[in-house]
C-alpha cells in the first residue's frame, strides 16, 4: 500500500510553544509519489500580539490575524486532514511543539497519535552530508527545486517548497526514511482506538 505523506509547516507568534501560539498552518498532501493538489490551511486568531521578531519573517499583522479563527475553530478540521499520513516537516519538532501545545488547550491529543509517524527532513539533510546549511532553501537548492524569490515565509508557501523537494528526496538513495535510526523517521505507529475526527465541525 502506498504511504500518504502530509507536509506540515507553521508560522508562529514567537519561538516558545509555552508563552506564543500558531498564527497560520498549511499542509499539502503527497500520495503515490506525487503531490496531489490537496491542501490544508489556514491563519489563526492567536489572541496574543505578535513579537516583532516573527513578524519579520513572515509579516502577519496582529490587526489581520485578529478576523481569523482561532486554532480551537480549526482543529477537527485539521486533524482530518493529518489523520493515517506520515507528517512530514523540516525542523518538525518545532511545528509539532507548537501544534501539540493548540491541541491540548483544545482538546485533543498530540498530532502524531493520529498519524502512522514522522519524518524530520532537517535531520535527514544533516545526516546526508557534510554542510552546515540545513535550512529549507538549502534543502531546495541541493535538491534542484525552484523556490523563486521569496519576499516572506508563508505556511503553505514553504509546505509546498518542502513536498516538492521531498519527492525528489524520495527518489534519491537511500530515500528519506530508510533507516528508522540514520535517516530521522521516528516510526510512532497507528494508535488504535483513538477518537474518530470527523469534517467540518467546528471543535
Amino acid at each position: 500500500m502506498q504511504t500518504r505523506y502530509v507536509v506540515l509547516d507553521t508560522e508562529t507568534t514567537g519561538l516558545s510553544p509555552r508563552y506564543h501560539r500558531l498564527a497560520e498552518v498549511g499542509c499539502v498532501e503527497i500520495a503515490c509519489g506525487r503531490i496531489t493538489g490537496n491542501f490544508f490551511h489556514s491563519y489563526i486568531n492567536p489572541r496574543q500580539r505578535m513579537t516583532r521578531g516573527a513578524q519579520a519573517v513572515h509579516r502577519l499583522r496582529d490587526e489581520f490575524l485578529a478576523e481569523q479563527p482561532t486554532f480551537r475553530a480549526i482543529a477537527q478540521r485539521l486533524l482530518f486532514f493529518l489523520c493515517r499520513s506520515t507528517l512530514v516537516g523540516h525542523n518538525l519538532s518545532f511545528d509539532l511543539n507548537f501544534l501539540d501545545a493548540g491541541l491540548a488547550t483544545a482538546g485533543f491529543m498530540p498530532a502524531a497519535r493520529y498519524c502512522h509517524g514522522v519524518i524530520d527532513t532537517m535531520l535527514h539533510l544533516a545526516q546526508r552530508g557534510r554542510r552546515r546549511r540545513f535550512s529549507l532553501d538549502a534543502c531546495c537548492d541541493r535538491l534542484g527545486v525552484r523556490r523563486g524569490d521569496r519576499a516572506r515565509h508563508g505556511a503553505l508557501e514553504d509546505a509546498v517548497l518542502l513536498a516538492e523537494a521531498f519527492v525528489v528526496a524520495k527518489r534519491t538513495l537511500p530515500p528519506i526514511g530508510y533507516h528508522c535510526a540514520t535517516m530521522g523517521l521516528h516510526c510512532l505507529g497507528l494508535h488504535p482506538g483513538l477518537p474518530e475526527v470527523q469534517p467540518g465541525a467546528d471543535y
